[in-house]
């Protein structure tokens, strides 16, 4: 059997035999006059043709000839072009349908790629029957823009045997016949789905074992701080003691020199313990709550590090848990340790303000600044490891955060938690819920 292209050849040369034939018909049966040049109908076809029709019989058969060819070649690549076009069409990797979104007020399918048929289950036939409502119940499919601008949207379509599958889906509008039509690739995003799932499993593993580290750190310097004062600055009070009832005994002015001087290392030495203790486990905070123990903590680092201090600080005791009170606290004492360490900072800003829904917690200084997303990316590691454990613990009580700083123009960090004096893990109830 011939290919099309080549029947193309065929029919142009038997329309031009058809041509010819009509025409001797119209010479034999109109033009001739057999009385004085009797001929048959065959002679004028075939045998006795007039020198006149000869030249044009001729002219006309060549003419249908390269007709024909060049019929041939533009039906040669037309077919090229398509096959390319189907090619490229069935075997990309993701699915594409052609939509009309004119039938029935739902939109029908006009084309579909092999690809959409392998993966939804469904033959070309059955796919053409469907409207995209069909697929998507949110008919997301066949939406259009308002300026039928493209569009890149999510959503889940049903395949034929009942299976939900997450797609993303790239709508791109066009004119089709003079019609308006919806080209659109869908991408399985099934794999990537699976991933932010176990991503997201594997970060809340990660805030829980971060929740249970912090806590493990807070016991310990709690059991620190209390061997620091109960044992060693027991120790070093008896020291002082001894000391200082050698010290009466002694008569020669350079020894009571030296021992006087080893009186005031010891005093250093006890005042050295208390302070580290009591960073390590603050009494205030136990005792008195978060708004006092923030104010002593302010006034200590303004003594401390000679840096301008403005307190703004409301009485929230009761609007939070003892958990959460003990991680603003570190925070306080995580941002001010930053500060005195990077900031050269001449003043430092601090407010705590609270309502029944949420507390608001700000810290801000008007040091040097850095670039928040350079440090946290790269160094110093001692500045980025204590950002970081600002945002986790920010995190851990269900706050949220934000940092800002730039360069020349210092530092803020501001979060807010939602109130309340539960002492369940609102952190990790806060994750589980995003």
């Amino acid at each position: 059997m011939l290919k099309r292209q080549y029947k193309v050849i065929v029919i142009a040369m038997a329309l031009g035999l058809a041509v010819v034939l009509v025409n001797s018909i119209f010479d034999y049966y109109f033009f001739y006059e057999p009385k004085i040049e009797p001929k048959t109908f065959l002679d004028l076809l075939l045998f006795d043709i007039p020198p006149r029709e000869v030249y044009k019989r001729t002219i006309f058969m060549i003419f249908s000839v390269i007709m024909g060819i060049l019929a041939f070649h533009y039906f040669t690549r037309m077919t090229e072009s398509e096959g390319r076009y189907r090619e490229l069409f069935d075997n990309v990797n993701d699915a594409i349908f052609v939509v009309s979104p004119e039938g029935e007020g739902r939109g029908t399918f006009i084309e579909a790629n092999a690809v959409a048929y392998k993966n939804l289950g469904y033959c070309k036939e059955e796919i053409l029957r469907l409207t995209p409502a069909d697929l998507d119940e949110h008919y997301a499919l066949g939406q259009k823009s308002a300026d039928n601008a493209p569009l890149l949207f999510e959503t889940v379509i049903q395949a034929k045997n009942g299976k939900k599958i997450p797609v993303e889906v790239h709508s791109h509008h066009f004119q089709l016949s003079g019609r308006p039509t919806i080209l659109s690739i869908i991408r399985d995003i099934t794999v990537r789905k699976q991933n932010e799932i176990k991503l997201l499993e594997s970060e809340q593993r990660l805030r829980e074992l971060a929740a249970q580290l912090l806590n493990i750190q807070e016991i310990e310097r709690s059991r620190i701080s209390k061997e620091l004062h109960d044992e060693l600055g027991q120790a070093m009070m008896l020291l002082k003691f001894q000391v200082s009832a050698i010290h009466e005994k002694l008569t020669d002015p350079a020894t009571r020199k030296e021992s006087s001087e080893v009186l005031e290392n010891i005093d250093e030495a006890i005042e050295n313990i208390r302070r580290l203790a009591k960073d390590l486990s603050p009494t205030v905070l136990e005792s008195l709550g978060i708004s006092a123990a923030v104010r002593f903590l302010l006034e200590e680092f303004g003594k401390s590090s000679n840096i301008a201090v403005a307190a703004d600080i409301d009485e929230v005791n009761d609007l939070l848990a003892p958990r959460v009170q003990r991680h603003i606290y570190r925070i306080f004492q995580e941002a001010l340790t930053n500060i005195g360490r990077h900031a050269q900072a001449r003043q430092v800003k601090a407010m705590i303000k609270g309502s029944e829904q949420c507390i608001a917690v700000l810290i801000q200084d008007d040091g040097k600044g850095f670039e928040v997303d350079e440090v946290l990316a790269d160094r110093p590691k001692a500045r980025r490891f204590g950002l970081a454990t600002i945002k986790e613990r920010v995190q851990l009580i269900g706050g949220s955060l934000d940092l800002k700083s730039e360069l020349g123009s210092g530092t803020k960090i501001t979060f807010t938690v939602p109130a309340g004096r539960g002492e369940s893990d609102g952190a990790l109830s806060h994750l589980a819920g995003r």
